[in-house]
């Protein structure tokens, strides 16, 4: 039962984690993400090897080290997705747009969407529904 030990230090790293990933979404909400995302990206692959030995030099096991950093990640992702989310669906400058609601949060709506269908079919479809004007990314 030893391995399931939360060590003394991980709330509080864990907490700056959060705090870490709200923040980078005010840092990405103000300009083109897809020309800045592969940093942060390319800088968390290059730590997470160092946060893991980083964690084993606490006197971790490997695999306890490894299941850490990953609830780490967790802890930095999951503030971020969701406030993203809630970002596109209240405060977003399209958010006034009628559209489906998973459009609104993300691509990949419209990705599963002309998988089955040919796309100028589904966004004439859309207008159907929603009006002249349908907000279908966000």
């Amino acid at each position: 039962m030893a391995f399931f030990t939360i060590p003394q230090w991980f709330p509080q790293i864990s907490l700056y984690s959060i705090l870490l990933g709200l923040s980078s979404h005010l840092y990405l909400v103000r300009g083109e993400i897809d020309k800045v995302v592969w940093k942060p990206l390319l800088a968390l692959l290059l730590l997470h090897p160092v946060s893991v030995l980083a964690v084993m030099s606490t006197g971790c096991g490997v695999l306890k080290s490894l299941m850490l950093v990953f609830l780490l990640d967790l802890s930095y992702f999951l503030p971020l997705f969701f406030s993203i989310a809630f970002y596109r669906l209240f405060f977003h400058a399209l958010c006034k747009f009628p559209g489906p609601f998973w459009a609104r949060l993300s691509m990949f709506w419209m990705i599963k969407q002309i998988a089955s269908q040919d796309r100028y079919i589904l966004v004439d479809n859309l207008h159907k529904k929603y009006g002249d004007v349908v907000r279908i990314g966000g």
